[in-house]
């Protein structure tokens, strides 16, 4: 009888199987060892499989027990990731497989035994290219993976709202860094699309030093979506994420909202140096362990802290306030996914030629005042804004 183990050795994507050794005799093969895949009640069931050489009988040894949409998905910014769903939420994702399986061992799913083997299943779940990673996409939708979002399109009266805010709360040049920070987010919000599409495209930390600007951090909170995206995507921070590689590198993957550090001390910018260095260059080194890994970091940051950037590496433009406090409390207002979206479905093109964020800020407002003429002096406070921050350079 002869073997050869490299002519049906493979996937098998009808039985939903990857032949791990296989017996070919008089032209046909058999295989004796697969890494198989089946629908069970509670999910998608991972088998190891070995069968005899004579007769069909079967030794099947459960290996995992995996939510039944799983994919292996194909994100335009961040590349390949196994991706789980339950319910049309992604409840796992890694761009590493072991990884992946270790974060979909919580009940009901388990990865029962950890054979090497396991890998084989790779070939077999189903490939799909989407997005992902949290943020604006480029026909102008938010995707938003975790399901937190409200993405509702509320044109330009939340700005309206915090204009009117700002120019009761602050004076002078801290009315303008105020403002400019607004600006800022809607253009971090959507930066990352040019980014992978312009090379270079020159970014910045936006460095608030003063206690004047800490009320800001509420608005910008909620024009990202408030406590449930800061919950889930990390949206704002107070204070340090945590020392833990790991934590950092969760941060970064699959996210490119826009992030702000809060309560910033020289503690706490210690432990986020990494994020404040990596910021702009668009590639952080977070260390896993005893190995440092890279990881692609397209969130915009913005900084408000107790002390200036005296020690901290990174591209920051520093604006320094006068104000001790806001002069009045800030307001509620709704997230700007919505609006920013639409922005970019009706401007793409005119938004993708800039090269900085304070050029893309200037295209966003000229785009804000094509949208909307009457709000002709919101239009010239945010041009004021920006050239009142860019002296700071």
């Amino acid at each position: 009888m002869h073997v050869r183990e490299d002519t049906c050795v493979g996937p098998d994507p009808q039985r939903r199987e990857y032949c791990l050794r296989c017996e070919v005799s008089g032209g046909s093969g058999m295989c004796l060892e697969a890494i198989r895949l089946r629908d069970a009640e509670g999910g998608l069931l991972v088998e190891h499989v070995r069968r005899a050489r004579r007769g069909a009988e079967e030794v099947v040894t459960e290996l995992a027990l995996l939510p039944r949409e799983v994919y292996v998905v194909e994100d335009p910014y961040f590349g390949t990731y196994f991706v789980a769903y339950e319910g049309g939420r992604l409840i796992a994702a890694s761009d590493d497989l072991r990884e992946f399986l270790n974060a979909v061992h919580r009940w009901p799913y388990y990865v029962y035994r950890f054979k090497r083997q396991i890998v084989a299943i790779r070939s077999l779940l189903p490939y799909v290219e989407k997005t992902i990673s949290a943020g604006l996409t480029e026909d102008g939708a938010v995707a938003d993976p975790l399901g937190v979002l409200d993405t509702a399109d509320y044109g330009i009266e939340p700005l309206k709202t915090i204009y009117k805010w700002v120019k009761s709360a602050y004076s002078g040049r801290d009315a303008k860094l105020a403002w400019f920070n607004v600006a800022a987010i809607v253009a971090e919000l959507v930066a990352p699309l040019i980014k992978v599409k312009r090379k270079p495209f020159f970014d910045y930390v936006i460095y608030n030093y003063g206690e004047g600007a800490a009320a800001v951090v509420r608005v910008l909170e909620q024009m990202l979506g408030g406590e449930p995206a800061r919950e889930a995507y990390g949206t704002v921070i107070y204070g340090a994420p945590a020392k833990a590689g790991r934590l950092l590198k969760r941060l970064l993957t699959l996210n490119r909202l826009p992030l702000v550090l809060a309560k910033q001390t020289k503690k706490t910018l210690k432990i986020n140096a990494e994020l404040l260095r990596s910021a702009p260059v668009g590639v952080a080194e977070v260390r896993i362990g005893r190995r440092y890994e890279k990881v692609k970091n397209l969130r915009g940051t913005l900084v408000f802290a107790a002390v200036p950037p005296k020690d901290v590496d990174c591209n920051c433009i520093e604006l320094k306030w006068d104000a001790t406090t806001a002069q009045t409390p800030p307001p509620v207002v709704k997230p700007i996914y919505g609006f920013a979206a639409r922005l970019w479905r009706r401007y793409g093109g005119e938004l993708a030629e800039s090269n900085s964020l304070f050029e893309l800020v200037k295209k966003l407002t000229a785009a804000v005042a094509q949208e909307y003429p009457e709000a002709e002096e919101i239009v010239n406070f945010t041009m004021q804004a920006t050239e009142e921050a860019l002296s700071y350079m």
